[in-house]
């Protein structure tokens, strides 16, 4: 819903200058979308496979795209990957991505994992 609405909207976004700022709030959109999958995985482990329900800092990517064609319907796993990078560039994502193991690692405690600063952050 959000993608739609920026999309019918950019040329009015472009030409008043928002756009930068819509564009910030869509990677801030998208941080806390994964820190609500992050947190909910974290209080029901037994979402997650059986091999990371004693590492609940590790976000299998498949559950990760689940949750982000509901944002995108024509999502793949390698657009998935290119928002995830973009969002830890960005400092808004404390972790990094295994491609052999196709899932997120994030650091072990969520509030470090999604630091507040970051919200403030310039890149």
């Amino acid at each position: 819903m959000l993608e739609e609405c920026l999309e019918e909207n950019m040329t009015a976004f472009i030409s008043s200058g928002a756009c930068l700022a819509m564009e910030k709030m869509r990677h801030l959109t998208l941080r806390n979308l994964f820190k609500k999958i992050a947190l909910e995985l974290q209080e029901n482990p037994t979402l997650l496979p059986q091999e990371y329900q004693e590492k609940t800092n590790i976000l299998p990517l498949s559950h990760a795209l689940k949750c982000m064609i509901a944002w995108d319907a024509d999502l793949d796993m390698s657009e998935l990957v290119c928002v995830l990078s973009t969002l830890i560039y960005n400092g808004l994502i404390k972790g990094y991505i295994s491609q052999e193991k196709q899932v997120l690692v994030l650091a072990k405690e969520i509030d470090k994992a999604f630091p507040r600063d970051s919200v403030t952050a310039d890149r």
